[in-house]
Formats: C-alpha cells, sequence, structure tokens
C-alpha cells in the first residue's frame, strides 16, 4: 500500500490530479478500511441561545 497520506481526504483530488495516486488506488485504499461504526457515538449539539 501506498503512503496512507496521499489518501487525505483534503489532499487525495490533489493527488490524483498530479499522478500521485489513481482514482483505482483510493477506491481499493476505502474499501481496505476496517468497519469501525460499533465504536462510533452520537453527539448532539445544542443551540445556545444566547449565542
Amino acid at each position: 500500500m501506498k503512503d496512507e497520506k496521499l489518501f487525505d481526504i483534503r489532499l487525495v483530488e490533489k493527488n490524483i490530479a498530479k499522478g500521485l495516486i489513481t482514482q483505482d488506488d483510493f477506491e481499493k485504499y476505502l474499501k481496505s478500511l476496517k468497519d469501525e461504526e460499533t465504536n462510533a457515538r452520537e453527539v448532539i449539539f445544542n443551540k445556545d441561545e444566547n449565542s
């Protein structure tokens, strides 16, 4: 697997455009990620009426 920093969601489009990775590389990377749904927590934000 290529350097995981290349797949950073903030940079992936730029890295694809530069030819550092391909769209296929990115899709394979996403499929290789472990499902962490069971570790997720719901976060509820209450809008402060005074802000």
